[in-house]
Protein backbone atom coordinates (compact mmCIF):
# COMPACT_ATOMS: atom_id res chain seq x y z
CA UNK A 1 0.00 0.00 0.00
CA UNK A 2 2.87 2.59 0.67
CA UNK A 3 4.46 1.99 -2.59
CA UNK A 4 1.65 2.79 -4.43
CA UNK A 5 0.55 5.96 -2.44
CA UNK A 6 4.47 6.61 -3.09
CA UNK A 7 3.97 5.90 -6.78
CA UNK A 8 1.38 7.98 -6.79
CA UNK A 9 2.56 10.99 -5.23
CA UNK A 10 5.33 10.94 -7.25
CA UNK A 11 3.21 11.25 -10.51
CA UNK A 12 1.44 13.70 -8.54
CA UNK A 13 3.96 16.37 -7.70
CA UNK A 14 5.83 15.59 -11.92
CA UNK A 15 2.20 16.50 -12.80
CA UNK A 16 2.11 19.77 -10.75
CA UNK A 17 5.66 21.20 -12.30
CA UNK A 18 4.05 20.63 -15.01
CA UNK A 19 1.57 23.21 -14.59
CA UNK A 20 3.88 25.33 -13.14
CA UNK A 21 5.91 25.46 -15.88
CA UNK A 22 2.54 26.53 -18.63
CA UNK A 23 2.02 29.17 -15.63
CA UNK A 24 5.24 30.42 -15.54
CA UNK A 25 5.29 30.72 -19.51
CA UNK A 26 1.98 32.03 -19.48
CA UNK A 27 3.30 35.07 -17.04
CA UNK A 28 6.26 35.54 -19.11
CA UNK A 29 3.98 36.15 -22.09
CA UNK A 30 1.58 38.07 -20.61
CA UNK A 31 3.19 40.52 -18.39
CA UNK A 32 6.55 42.51 -17.61
CA UNK A 33 5.37 41.97 -13.80
CA UNK A 34 6.16 45.43 -12.12
CA UNK A 35 2.86 47.63 -13.87
CA UNK A 36 0.05 48.23 -11.90
CA UNK A 37 -3.44 48.83 -13.95
CA UNK A 38 -3.95 52.60 -14.50
CA UNK A 39 -5.86 54.45 -12.64
CA UNK A 40 -9.79 55.49 -13.51
CA UNK A 41 -10.84 56.19 -9.96
CA UNK A 42 -11.93 59.79 -9.49
CA UNK A 43 -10.63 61.28 -6.17
CA UNK A 44 -13.78 61.77 -4.40
CA UNK A 45 -14.70 65.14 -2.75
CA UNK A 46 -15.00 64.86 1.13
CA UNK A 47 -17.88 65.68 3.46
CA UNK A 48 -18.30 69.90 4.26
CA UNK A 49 -18.03 70.92 7.78
CA UNK A 50 -21.26 71.01 8.24
CA UNK A 51 -22.32 67.53 6.49
CA UNK A 52 -19.35 66.32 9.16
CA UNK A 53 -21.23 68.11 12.13
CA UNK A 54 -23.68 65.69 11.50
CA UNK A 55 -22.38 62.27 11.10
CA UNK A 56 -21.76 62.44 14.57
CA UNK A 57 -25.99 61.78 15.38
CA UNK A 58 -25.59 59.05 13.23
CA UNK A 59 -23.24 56.69 14.46
CA UNK A 60 -25.67 56.08 17.57
CA UNK A 61 -28.14 54.22 15.41
CA UNK A 62 -26.54 51.36 14.59
CA UNK A 63 -26.65 50.38 18.77
CA UNK A 64 -29.94 51.67 19.48
CA UNK A 65 -31.23 48.79 17.64
CA UNK A 66 -29.71 46.71 20.02
CA UNK A 67 -32.25 45.61 22.69
CA UNK A 68 -31.36 47.01 25.90
CA UNK A 69 -28.21 47.70 25.56
CA UNK A 70 -28.14 51.84 26.53
CA UNK A 71 -29.77 50.63 29.44
CA UNK A 72 -27.15 48.06 30.84
CA UNK A 73 -24.37 49.19 29.12
CA UNK A 74 -22.22 52.78 29.84
CA UNK A 75 -19.60 52.59 27.20
CA UNK A 76 -17.77 55.23 28.45
CA UNK A 77 -16.63 53.98 31.88
CA UNK A 78 -15.94 50.57 30.98
CA UNK A 79 -13.01 53.00 29.43
CA UNK A 80 -11.70 54.23 32.57
CA UNK A 81 -10.92 51.70 35.47
CA UNK A 82 -10.10 54.48 37.48
CA UNK A 83 -13.69 55.59 37.72
CA UNK A 84 -15.47 54.80 40.89
CA UNK A 85 -18.34 53.81 38.85
CA UNK A 86 -16.05 51.09 36.78
CA UNK A 87 -16.70 48.00 38.80
CA UNK A 88 -20.58 48.10 38.60
CA UNK A 89 -20.76 49.05 35.28
CA UNK A 90 -18.53 46.19 34.20
CA UNK A 91 -20.17 43.73 35.77
CA UNK A 92 -23.71 44.85 34.76
CA UNK A 93 -22.30 45.14 30.89
CA UNK A 94 -20.74 41.73 31.70
CA UNK A 95 -24.53 40.27 32.06
CA UNK A 96 -25.96 41.54 28.56
CA UNK A 97 -26.53 39.53 26.06
CA UNK A 98 -27.27 40.04 22.42
CA UNK A 99 -29.62 36.93 21.59
CA UNK A 100 -30.77 37.95 18.34
CA UNK A 101 -30.20 35.15 15.63
CA UNK A 102 -28.66 36.33 11.85
CA UNK A 103 -31.92 35.35 10.39
CA UNK A 104 -34.23 37.84 12.95
CA UNK A 105 -31.59 40.37 12.43
CA UNK A 106 -31.28 40.36 8.23
CA UNK A 107 -34.86 40.10 8.25
CA UNK A 108 -35.36 43.69 9.14
CA UNK A 109 -33.78 44.92 6.76
CA UNK A 110 -35.05 42.58 4.00
CA UNK A 111 -38.13 43.69 4.86
CA UNK A 112 -37.77 47.42 3.77
CA UNK A 113 -38.53 48.75 0.52
CA UNK A 114 -34.76 49.89 0.06
CA UNK A 115 -32.29 47.25 1.20
CA UNK A 116 -29.57 48.87 0.37
CA UNK A 117 -30.82 52.61 1.79
CA UNK A 118 -31.54 51.01 5.22
CA UNK A 119 -28.34 49.19 5.62
CA UNK A 120 -26.32 52.56 4.95
CA UNK A 121 -28.65 54.61 7.29
CA UNK A 122 -28.31 52.50 10.03
CA UNK A 123 -24.74 51.50 10.59
CA UNK A 124 -23.95 54.68 9.09
CA UNK A 125 -21.96 54.01 6.14
CA UNK A 126 -19.44 57.29 5.12
CA UNK A 127 -21.06 58.17 1.69
CA UNK A 128 -18.20 60.46 1.47
CA UNK A 129 -14.22 60.64 2.87
CA UNK A 130 -14.11 62.20 5.59
CA UNK A 131 -11.05 64.12 4.75
CA UNK A 132 -8.72 65.31 1.27
CA UNK A 133 -6.24 63.39 2.62
CA UNK A 134 -8.30 60.27 3.00
CA UNK A 135 -9.81 60.87 -0.10
CA UNK A 136 -6.66 60.82 -1.46
CA UNK A 137 -4.94 57.98 0.24
CA UNK A 138 -7.51 55.16 -0.16
CA UNK A 139 -6.84 51.41 1.09
CA UNK A 140 -6.99 47.69 0.21
CA UNK A 141 -8.53 45.27 2.36
CA UNK A 142 -8.84 41.38 1.43
CA UNK A 143 -11.47 39.20 4.23
CA UNK A 144 -12.30 35.90 4.65
CA UNK A 145 -15.60 35.21 6.21
CA UNK A 146 -17.67 32.57 6.53
CA UNK A 147 -21.27 33.46 8.75
CA UNK A 148 -22.36 35.87 11.31
CA UNK A 149 -24.01 38.56 9.21
CA UNK A 150 -24.94 40.38 12.11
CA UNK A 151 -21.56 40.98 13.54
CA UNK A 152 -20.22 41.20 9.72
CA UNK A 153 -22.01 44.24 9.36
CA UNK A 154 -21.11 46.21 12.00
CA UNK A 155 -17.51 45.26 10.92
CA UNK A 156 -17.46 46.42 7.51
CA UNK A 157 -19.21 49.67 8.73
CA UNK A 158 -16.22 50.28 11.07
CA UNK A 159 -13.91 49.71 8.43
CA UNK A 160 -15.85 50.97 5.30
CA UNK A 161 -14.94 54.16 3.71
CA UNK A 162 -16.24 54.39 -0.52
CA UNK A 163 -12.79 55.74 -1.43
CA UNK A 164 -10.76 52.44 -0.33
CA UNK A 165 -11.28 48.73 -2.27
CA UNK A 166 -12.69 45.46 -0.39
CA UNK A 167 -12.17 42.06 -1.90
CA UNK A 168 -14.64 39.57 0.38
CA UNK A 169 -13.69 35.82 -0.09
CA UNK A 170 -16.57 33.85 1.67
CA UNK A 171 -16.31 30.69 2.29
CA UNK A 172 -17.77 27.84 0.23
CA UNK A 173 -19.11 26.29 3.13
CA UNK A 174 -21.33 28.97 4.16
CA UNK A 175 -25.02 28.88 3.96
CA UNK A 176 -26.98 29.91 0.74
CA UNK A 177 -28.89 32.22 2.99
CA UNK A 178 -25.61 33.94 3.75
CA UNK A 179 -24.06 33.83 0.32
CA UNK A 180 -27.20 35.90 -0.69
CA UNK A 181 -26.70 38.36 1.94
CA UNK A 182 -23.28 38.70 1.15
CA UNK A 183 -24.06 39.69 -2.29
CA UNK A 184 -26.61 42.19 -1.38
CA UNK A 185 -23.93 43.68 0.31
CA UNK A 186 -21.96 43.84 -2.48
CA UNK A 187 -24.63 45.29 -5.14
CA UNK A 188 -25.03 48.32 -2.35
CA UNK A 189 -21.43 48.87 -2.46
CA UNK A 190 -19.48 49.68 -5.67
CA UNK A 191 -15.86 48.98 -3.91
CA UNK A 192 -16.37 45.97 -2.53
CA UNK A 193 -16.08 43.08 -4.58
CA UNK A 194 -17.57 39.65 -3.12
CA UNK A 195 -16.81 35.70 -4.25
CA UNK A 196 -17.32 32.27 -3.13
CA UNK A 197 -14.17 30.12 -2.89
CA UNK A 198 -13.86 26.66 -2.28
CA UNK A 199 -14.87 24.82 0.78
CA UNK A 200 -12.72 25.56 3.35
CA UNK A 201 -11.08 23.11 5.78
CA UNK A 202 -9.66 24.41 9.35
CA UNK A 203 -6.13 24.90 8.66
CA UNK A 204 -6.11 23.35 5.09
CA UNK A 205 -4.55 25.23 1.92
CA UNK A 206 -7.84 27.00 0.70
CA UNK A 207 -7.31 29.80 3.13
CA UNK A 208 -3.78 30.99 1.61
CA UNK A 209 -5.63 30.35 -1.94
CA UNK A 210 -8.87 32.49 -0.97
CA UNK A 211 -6.19 35.03 0.65
CA UNK A 212 -4.31 36.06 -2.40
CA UNK A 213 -7.07 35.39 -4.90
CA UNK A 214 -8.14 38.78 -2.91
CA UNK A 215 -4.77 40.15 -3.48
CA UNK A 216 -4.82 39.31 -7.28
CA UNK A 217 -8.22 40.57 -7.55
CA UNK A 218 -7.23 43.65 -5.62
CA UNK A 219 -4.70 44.51 -7.62
CA UNK A 220 -6.28 43.75 -11.07
CA UNK A 221 -8.78 46.95 -10.33
CA UNK A 222 -7.95 49.87 -12.18
CA UNK A 223 -8.37 51.71 -8.47
CA UNK A 224 -5.08 54.09 -6.90
CA UNK A 225 -5.36 52.43 -3.52
CA UNK A 226 -2.23 52.63 -1.67
CA UNK A 227 -1.76 49.87 0.83
CA UNK A 228 -3.37 46.66 1.85
CA UNK A 229 -4.41 45.13 5.08
CA UNK A 230 -5.08 41.84 5.85
CA UNK A 231 -9.01 41.42 7.94
CA UNK A 232 -10.96 38.54 9.49
CA UNK A 233 -14.81 38.48 10.27
CA UNK A 234 -14.00 38.90 13.80
CA UNK A 235 -12.07 41.88 14.07
CA UNK A 236 -11.97 45.57 14.49
CA UNK A 237 -10.11 48.44 13.67
CA UNK A 238 -8.01 49.75 16.50
CA UNK A 239 -7.27 52.81 14.33
CA UNK A 240 -9.09 55.30 12.29
CA UNK A 241 -9.33 55.58 9.11
CA UNK A 242 -6.59 58.94 8.99
CA UNK A 243 -4.96 57.47 11.56
CA UNK A 244 -4.01 54.49 9.22
CA UNK A 245 -3.24 56.47 5.77
CA UNK A 246 -1.04 58.41 8.35
CA UNK A 247 0.59 55.33 9.66
CA UNK A 248 0.93 53.68 6.41
CA UNK A 249 2.49 57.12 4.96
CA UNK A 250 5.51 56.53 8.00
CA UNK A 251 6.17 53.01 6.92
CA UNK A 252 6.95 54.16 3.65
CA UNK A 253 6.52 51.06 1.87
CA UNK A 254 7.52 48.85 4.15
CA UNK A 255 6.07 45.07 4.09
CA UNK A 256 4.66 44.46 8.33
CA UNK A 257 4.59 40.87 9.31
CA UNK A 258 5.44 38.79 11.96
CA UNK A 259 8.14 36.39 11.82
CA UNK A 260 9.14 32.91 13.29
CA UNK A 261 10.13 29.60 13.03
CA UNK A 262 7.73 27.42 10.88
CA UNK A 263 6.87 23.91 13.02
CA UNK A 264 8.47 21.12 11.55
CA UNK A 265 5.38 18.75 11.38
CA UNK A 266 3.24 21.77 9.56
CA UNK A 267 5.35 20.19 6.35
CA UNK A 268 5.27 16.70 7.36
CA UNK A 269 3.37 16.23 4.34
CA UNK A 270 5.72 17.45 1.90
CA UNK A 271 8.35 15.02 2.27
CA UNK A 272 8.23 14.29 -0.95
CA UNK A 273 9.44 17.62 -2.37
CA UNK A 274 11.03 20.37 -0.85
CA UNK A 275 9.39 24.18 -0.44
CA UNK A 276 10.30 26.79 -3.74
CA UNK A 277 11.62 29.20 -1.16
CA UNK A 278 12.68 28.70 2.65
CA UNK A 279 9.54 29.01 5.05
CA UNK A 280 8.57 30.90 7.80
CA UNK A 281 5.73 31.83 10.33
CA UNK A 282 3.64 34.84 10.52
CA UNK A 283 -0.09 35.95 11.85
CA UNK A 284 -2.40 35.56 8.62
CA UNK A 285 -2.52 39.38 8.82
CA UNK A 286 -0.36 41.21 6.84
CA UNK A 287 0.07 44.95 5.88
CA UNK A 288 2.03 45.86 2.73
CA UNK A 289 1.93 48.44 -0.12
CA UNK A 290 0.28 48.25 -3.68
CA UNK A 291 3.70 47.24 -5.06
CA UNK A 292 4.42 44.46 -2.82
CA UNK A 293 0.89 43.49 -3.54
CA UNK A 294 1.67 43.78 -7.13
CA UNK A 295 4.82 41.18 -6.78
CA UNK A 296 2.36 39.02 -5.05
CA UNK A 297 -0.06 38.43 -7.10
CA UNK A 298 2.32 38.43 -10.39
CA UNK A 299 5.65 36.33 -9.32
CA UNK A 300 6.00 32.22 -10.20
CA UNK A 301 6.76 32.32 -6.98
CA UNK A 302 3.98 32.79 -5.62
CA UNK A 303 2.22 30.07 -7.30
CA UNK A 304 5.19 27.78 -6.74
CA UNK A 305 4.93 28.60 -2.63
CA UNK A 306 0.93 27.70 -3.26
CA UNK A 307 1.14 24.61 -4.63
CA UNK A 308 3.62 23.44 -1.83
CA UNK A 309 1.45 24.99 0.65
CA UNK A 310 -1.19 22.56 -0.47
CA UNK A 311 0.48 19.02 1.41
CA UNK A 312 1.24 21.09 4.60
CA UNK A 313 -0.92 21.95 7.34
CA UNK A 314 -1.94 25.08 8.71
CA UNK A 315 -0.40 26.89 5.57
CA UNK A 316 -2.29 30.06 6.07
CA UNK A 317 0.69 31.38 8.62
CA UNK A 318 3.40 30.13 6.21
CA UNK A 319 2.19 33.06 3.62
CA UNK A 320 3.46 36.74 4.57
CA UNK A 321 7.00 36.27 6.51
CA UNK A 322 7.81 33.77 3.87
CA UNK A 323 6.69 35.81 0.78
CA UNK A 324 8.05 39.20 2.74
CA UNK A 325 11.03 37.85 3.94
CA UNK A 326 12.84 35.99 1.22
CA UNK A 327 14.76 38.96 -0.69
CA UNK A 328 17.19 36.22 -2.76
CA UNK A 329 14.17 34.40 -3.82
CA UNK A 330 11.51 36.78 -4.59
CA UNK A 331 12.66 40.83 -4.58
CA UNK A 332 9.83 42.63 -2.67
CA UNK A 333 9.70 46.50 -2.84
CA UNK A 334 9.92 47.11 1.01
CA UNK A 335 10.46 43.68 2.07
CA UNK A 336 13.05 42.09 4.37
CA UNK A 337 15.38 39.32 4.84
CA UNK A 338 13.66 37.18 7.53
CA UNK A 339 16.08 35.04 8.50
CA UNK A 340 18.07 38.00 9.74
CA UNK A 341 15.16 39.64 11.36
CA UNK A 342 14.87 36.43 13.42
CA UNK A 343 17.94 36.53 14.57
CA UNK A 344 17.64 40.32 15.82
CA UNK A 345 14.11 39.61 17.36
CA UNK A 346 15.81 36.93 19.63
CA UNK A 347 18.80 38.41 20.45
CA UNK A 348 16.64 41.52 21.56
CA UNK A 349 14.31 40.03 23.85
CA UNK A 350 16.65 36.90 25.46
CA UNK A 351 18.87 40.66 26.14
CA UNK A 352 15.46 41.95 27.67
CA UNK A 353 14.36 42.03 31.11
CA UNK A 354 10.97 42.32 31.75
CA UNK A 355 11.20 46.05 32.93
CA UNK A 356 12.72 46.60 29.85
CA UNK A 357 9.59 45.54 27.78
CA UNK A 358 7.35 46.81 30.68
CA UNK A 359 4.39 48.68 28.87
CA UNK A 360 5.44 52.56 27.75
CA UNK A 361 2.47 55.00 29.03
CA UNK A 362 0.49 57.04 26.02
CA UNK A 363 0.91 60.52 25.79
CA UNK A 364 -0.69 63.13 23.61
CA UNK A 365 2.22 63.23 20.99
CA UNK A 366 2.74 59.31 21.38
CA UNK A 367 -0.93 58.17 21.91
CA UNK A 368 -0.58 54.99 20.79
CA UNK A 369 3.10 53.82 21.96
CA UNK A 370 5.47 51.22 19.87
CA UNK A 371 5.53 47.72 21.49
CA UNK A 372 6.97 45.99 18.52
CA UNK A 373 7.85 45.34 15.25
CA UNK A 374 4.55 43.90 14.28
CA UNK A 375 2.10 46.12 13.83
CA UNK A 376 -0.59 44.68 11.59
CA UNK A 377 -2.75 42.95 14.30
CA UNK A 378 -3.30 42.71 17.61
CA UNK A 379 -3.68 39.00 18.98
CA UNK A 380 -2.85 37.22 22.26
CA UNK A 381 -2.24 33.99 22.25
CA UNK A 382 -2.88 31.80 26.01
CA UNK A 383 0.14 31.29 27.84
CA UNK A 384 2.76 33.37 25.36
CA UNK A 385 3.88 36.05 27.85
CA UNK A 386 6.60 34.80 29.36
CA UNK A 387 8.75 38.09 28.94
CA UNK A 388 5.89 40.29 30.16
CA UNK A 389 5.28 42.06 26.99
CA UNK A 390 2.35 43.21 28.03
CA UNK A 391 0.15 40.59 26.16
CA UNK A 392 -3.15 40.26 28.64
CA UNK A 393 -6.51 39.04 27.87
CA UNK A 394 -9.20 39.71 30.19
CA UNK A 395 -11.56 37.80 27.89
CA UNK A 396 -11.68 34.03 27.45
CA UNK A 397 -9.32 31.97 24.94
CA UNK A 398 -11.57 30.00 22.22
CA UNK A 399 -8.05 28.01 19.83
CA UNK A 400 -5.83 29.16 22.48
CA UNK A 401 -6.65 33.12 20.80
CA UNK A 402 -7.99 35.62 23.13
CA UNK A 403 -12.00 36.39 22.72
CA UNK A 404 -11.15 40.05 23.98
CA UNK A 405 -13.51 41.16 26.93
CA UNK A 406 -14.71 44.28 28.64
CA UNK A 407 -12.04 44.21 30.80
CA UNK A 408 -9.54 44.69 27.23
CA UNK A 409 -10.86 47.92 26.63
CA UNK A 410 -8.74 50.23 28.61
CA UNK A 411 -5.80 48.52 27.15
CA UNK A 412 -6.93 47.83 23.24
CA UNK A 413 -7.98 51.88 22.92
CA UNK A 414 -3.96 52.49 23.18
CA UNK A 415 -2.69 49.90 21.06
CA UNK A 416 0.07 51.24 18.40
CA UNK A 417 -1.79 47.96 16.07
CA UNK A 418 -4.23 48.29 13.28
CA UNK A 419 -6.57 46.14 13.81
CA UNK A 420 -7.67 44.09 16.98
CA UNK A 421 -8.44 39.80 16.60
CA UNK A 422 -10.66 38.78 17.52
CA UNK A 423 -14.43 39.59 19.27
CA UNK A 424 -17.60 37.73 19.43
CA UNK A 425 -20.90 39.15 20.05
CA UNK A 426 -22.03 35.98 21.62
CA UNK A 427 -19.17 36.00 23.81
CA UNK A 428 -18.80 39.46 25.14
CA UNK A 429 -20.93 41.17 22.89
CA UNK A 430 -20.50 44.84 25.44
CA UNK A 431 -17.09 44.79 24.67
CA UNK A 432 -17.54 44.22 21.06
CA UNK A 433 -20.05 46.92 20.64
CA UNK A 434 -18.26 49.47 23.13
CA UNK A 435 -15.38 49.44 21.03
CA UNK A 436 -17.03 49.59 17.98
CA UNK A 437 -18.61 53.13 18.94
CA UNK A 438 -15.44 54.42 20.85
CA UNK A 439 -13.47 54.14 17.45
CA UNK A 440 -16.12 55.19 15.62
CA UNK A 441 -16.84 58.65 17.52
CA UNK A 442 -12.94 59.16 17.49
CA UNK A 443 -12.55 59.03 13.43
CA UNK A 444 -15.37 62.11 13.92
CA UNK A 445 -13.57 64.03 16.46
CA UNK A 446 -12.08 66.63 13.89
CA UNK A 447 -9.31 67.64 16.33
CA UNK A 448 -8.19 65.29 17.85
CA UNK A 449 -8.02 63.51 14.21
CA UNK A 450 -6.27 66.15 12.68
CA UNK A 451 -3.45 66.41 15.57
CA UNK A 452 -2.57 62.84 15.17
CA UNK A 453 1.02 62.78 14.21
CA UNK A 454 1.85 58.88 13.01
CA UNK A 455 5.84 60.09 11.91
CA UNK A 456 7.35 57.92 15.13
CA UNK A 457 6.02 54.82 13.50
CA UNK A 458 9.23 55.25 10.86
CA UNK A 459 10.83 54.18 14.40
CA UNK A 460 9.55 50.72 13.67
CA UNK A 461 12.92 48.73 12.13
CA UNK A 462 11.28 47.73 8.53
CA UNK A 463 11.43 51.34 8.04
CA UNK A 464 14.83 52.19 9.72
CA UNK A 465 16.74 49.65 7.82
CA UNK A 466 14.87 50.92 4.43
CA UNK A 467 16.34 54.17 5.03
CA UNK A 468 19.53 52.65 5.43
CA UNK A 469 20.00 51.86 8.82
CA UNK A 470 21.93 48.66 9.75
CA UNK A 471 20.52 45.92 11.86
CA UNK A 472 22.26 46.64 14.67
CA UNK A 473 21.16 50.18 15.06
CA UNK A 474 17.26 49.11 15.06
CA UNK A 475 15.52 48.25 17.48
CA UNK A 476 12.59 45.35 17.57
CA UNK A 477 10.90 45.83 21.13
CA UNK A 478 9.93 49.22 22.51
Amino acid sequence: MSVRIRFRRFYFYRFEKWILTIYIFIKILSTFYSSIPPDETEILEPYSLEEFLQLKKRISTALDILPSFRENVSCPILFDPSDLRYPSAKAKASKWRFESSDWNFWKQFEATPNICQTLKQTFSFFSKPLSFEEAEYPIAYGMLVYKDIKQLLYVLSAFYQPQNAYCIAIDGRSSGAFKNQMQIIQSCFPNIHVFVTKRIEYCGPQIPEAVLTCVDKLNERKHRWEYYQYLSGVDLPLKTNLEMVRIFKALNGTFNAEVTLVNSYRYAKSQFSKPPLPLWKSSLSATFSRESANIIAKSPTTFMLLLYLRHTRCSDETLWATLGGNPDYIPMPGGFSAIEFYSKILSDLYGSTKSSLSPIPSTSKQPFPLRSYYISRYQVWDGKDELGTDLKCAGNFLKESCVFGIGDLPNLVIRPEIVAHKFYVDKDPAAFFCFYEKIRERALNYLNQQSFDASYYSELPQVQLSKGKSLDQVKFFF
